[in-house]
């Protein structure tokens, strides 16, 4: 390497003098801000390097299977050469892609292959499954590729060039994906760019260094870690960026990593391809998945019993049954008929329904008066067979009953079950008569029986009741 010109005059000026020249003086003040620059520089860097969790463990599975025969057998007959670059598990195999711009689809023990091209010579170096979807990193272009793995057909292309930098042979390396956040690996750098893509277009979230010098894959595996490999080594990163670290075992040269993970059995399949054609699967390599608690049943209702029925005056019927709980003479709804006579009997042509047991005024509780436009007072026996009915405008009529001019002696009176009918009994008690006391008229009339129930029986079946 060639001195600089300020590199010889320094070492003229040494030659001359023992006392550091302004030059030379201007030299060490500028050398020790420029260590004091580097020191500050590499302490902020170590913050983003993630800590190792333990060192180095030895390469947990020698169970190896050589899965790739079927997709070198298959070389283009103008010598086109599949190279994996990187590699991705899906529900039903496995998807590879290559630097020439090929994708092959295989199961897990290498048959059932399937291959075709994204694009001549596009130098894709990742490749990442959710679901139907196909996610392809072109490393020289900074561009992801979003493909339905079905139809084959180009859904969006995410152009990351205004966050990915590096030449075009130290570009995108790795891919993976979770969820919405899309994982990008840097080679050039060992960084890790993470994408929210839940908008169908990419969202820099953060990025962070993974402490490798080189990066050659990203796989995110079904164990919740982000496993990158790179300068001999496979990481599993957590949440957190700590990491366990695994040494690989003798590759050519490996370039993609993925991993189906069963949590059940604590182990997975891991797939490495290899850039110069191999793809190997190594089985139960192990893996710790989070545990995932049991739900919380939910308790069993205590049963709460209904609260006791309101029953506040204690008649024996409830709140919500009883017209008036404050009352315990009444429970219901009572029904009266108009007096308008006011002769204490009602008609049944006019009547009110009230949540009381005493009547209205003007009210009453039968309906025995059949002529309610005008009322007697009171009614008493007269002589000749004959009785005095006094009304309640203060006029009193005399009604014959029995034909009897020759006597004297008053007849006998009485209502009949406070109703507008008169029981009338002749002089001596040998005749009686049932009769309307509004009208005057005898119903029927008879010799007076010798038993009180056959008197109480003719009268029920004369007036009606």
């Amino acid at each position: 390497m060639k001195s600089s010109p300020i590199v010889s005059i320094l070492a003229k000026e040494s030659k001359t003098s023992s006392t550091p020249s302004r030059i030379e003086a201007a030299f060490l003040v500028c050398s020790f801000h420029m260590r004091n620059t580097l020191l500050r520089v590499a302490v902020v860097a170590s913050l983003f390097v993630p800590s190792i969790v333990s060192a180095a463990q030895q390469w947990p599975t020698q169970t190896v299977t050589t899965i790739s025969s079927a997709l070198q057998s298959t070389l283009p007959p103008s010598g086109r050469v599949f190279e994996p670059s990187d590699i991705a598990v899906t529900p039903s195999g496995i998807v590879l892609v290559s630097d020439e711009g090929d994708v092959a689809t295989m199961n897990d023990g290498g048959t059932g292959l399937s291959e075709w091209l994204v694009a001549s010579g596009a130098d894709l170096e990742g490749v990442a499954v959710s679901g139907n979807t196909l996610y392809i990193a072109h490393e020289r272009d900074r561009d992801v590729y979003v493909y339905d793995m079905e139809t084959r057909s180009r859904l969006a292309t995410y152009d990351l060039s205004p966050w990915i930098a590096g030449s075009d042979n130290l570009g995108i390396e790795g891919l993976a994906i979770d969820g919405t956040t899309l994982f990008v690996g840097l080679q050039s750098n060992g960084s890790v760019y993470e994408f929210d893509i839940a908008s169908g277009s990419p969202i820099l979230e953060t990025s962070w260094a993974t402490g490798l010098s080189t990066l050659s894959a990203l796989s995110f595996a079904g164990d919740d870690k982000l496993y990158v490999m790179g300068a001999g080594v496979l990481r599993a990163f957590a949440a957190d960026h700590s990491y366990v670290e695994y040494a690989l075992p003798s590759q050519p040269q490996p370039e993609g990593v993925a991993l189906r993970v069963n949590c059940a059995a604590g182990n997975a399949s891991l797939f490495i391809a290899n850039d110069t054609g191999p793809v190997y699967r190594y089985d139960n390599f192990p893996v710790s998945c989070p545990v995932v608690p049991e739900p919380i049943p939910e308790p069993t209702p205590v049963p709460v019993p209904p609260p006791a029925p309101i029953d506040a005056d204690n008649d024996g019927v409830v709140v919500d049954l009883d017209c008036n709980d404050s009352d315990a003479t009444v429970s219901s709804l009572q029904t009266y008929y108009r007096d308008a006579d006011a002769d204490s009997l009602g008609s049944s042509i006019e009547s009110t329904a009230v949540c009381s047991s005493t009547a209205p005024s003007g009210y009453v509780t039968n309906t025995n008066d059949l002529d309610d436009s005008r009322a007697y007072f009171s009614a008493t026996g007269a002589s000749y067979g004959a009785i005095l009915v006094t009304y309640g405008n203060g006029t009193t009529v005399n009604y014959p009953v029995f034909s009897m001019p020759n006597t004297r002696k008053l007849t006998t009176v009485s209502v009949y079950k406070d109703s507008q009918y008169l029981v009338v009994v002749a002089p001596g008690g040998k005749r009686v008569a049932a009769v309307d006391a509004y009208t005057g008229r005898v119903l029927a009339w008879r010799v007076m029986p010798a038993r009180t129930w056959v008197l109480n029986a003719w009268l029920v079946s004369t007036i009606g009741f």
